[in-house]
């Protein structure tokens, strides 16, 4: 069903998102269609030095499809209890793009504040603080959250 709501990938139909707002890009709101080139991508991906940096060794780059193929069932899954389980042990980092449709900060945010987990009760009372990658910077690179050993 997601891929009939967002990207239409799987099927030869244009997603509920496409007609309904023209776009055929839902990783950033700002841009409406996609880039024509991402070949830059996989050159870049391609670089032994890269390789070795991502520690992908003599795996072949994909675009994704054939994942989100066996995937389908599992998407719209939720995965709360494993995620709880796994911060209560473990260093965790969760990134969004600020301005990403499918998996928008937002919501990611309100998703967290319900969860129970060892710092939920500190999370839910932590300030999001924001962040630029250097202080003189007048832009905002982001907002970053940090309880015990998360990291959002």
């Amino acid at each position: 069903i997601l891929d009939k709501l967002l990207d239409g990938a799987l099927t030869n139909d244009s997603s509920y998102f496409q007609n309904v707002t023209g776009c055929t890009n839902y990783y950033n709101i700002l841009q409406c269609t996609e880039l024509e080139d991402k070949g830059y991508y996989e050159k870049f991906l391609s670089l032994p030095q890269v390789r070795e940096a991502i520690h992908v060794g003599n795996q072949t780059f994909s675009d994704g499809v054939e994942v989100e193929k066996y995937l389908r069932e599992d998407t719209m899954q939720s995965v709360k209890s494993w995620l709880a389980e796994i911060m209560d042990h473990y260093k965790v980092l969760l990134y969004n793009g600020q301005l990403d449709i499918i998996v928008a900060a937002a919501l990611t945010e309100r998703s967290l504040m319900a969860m129970d987990w060892k710092g939920s009760q500190e999370y839910r009372k932590a300030k999001k603080i924001v962040w630029k990658i250097f202080e003189s910077d007048k832009d905002v690179a982001g907002y970053v959250r940090n309880v015990g050993r998360f990291h959002q």
